[in-house]
């Protein structure tokens, strides 16, 4: 064997390092391991947005059923133990929202509840929403 075919088979043989846990830190907040997403979901959401009026903004229900609305400015991510929003099955653009054990709400998305008399109102109050076609050619 020549010395050029020796070397070969040397490093060939050579033992090379795995990935280390560097370059996982190099990859940022993108990408996590099973065990760092379910310790994100538990970590506490912060106060609910509770007030006198609740205005609901936003709701997103994924494919695997968990829900997550935008109510008084903040992202609730699923039920919290003041709050709760299910979908009405035959309106879908409707949550059942139901806070602090009272009777459940069916609210759309823009609409804001007043506590103290239960009375539903639209983010645009008295107007209106005009949608002008365009002009077929």
């Amino acid at each position: 064997m020549n010395r050029r075919t020796l070397l070969w088979v040397l490093c060939l043989n050579l033992p090379l390092p795995l990935h280390g846990g560097q370059e996982d830190q190099a990859l940022g907040r993108l990408f996590f391991t099973p065990a760092q997403r379910q310790a994100l979901a538990r970590q506490p959401q912060g106060q609910n947005p509770i007030g006198d009026s609740l205005n609901l903004e936003g709701s997103v229900q994924g494919s695997d059923g968990r829900r997550s609305f935008w109510l008084n400015g903040r992202l609730l991510h699923g039920d919290t133990p003041d709050i709760s929003a299910r979908l009405v099955p035959r309106h879908p653009e409707r949550l059942l929202l139901r806070v602090q054990g009272a009777a459940a709400i069916p609210v759309k998305v823009g609409e804001s509840i007043d506590r103290a008399n239960g009375a539903i109102r639209d983010s645009i109050n008295s107007g209106s929403v005009t949608v002008h076609r365009a002009p077929q050619p």
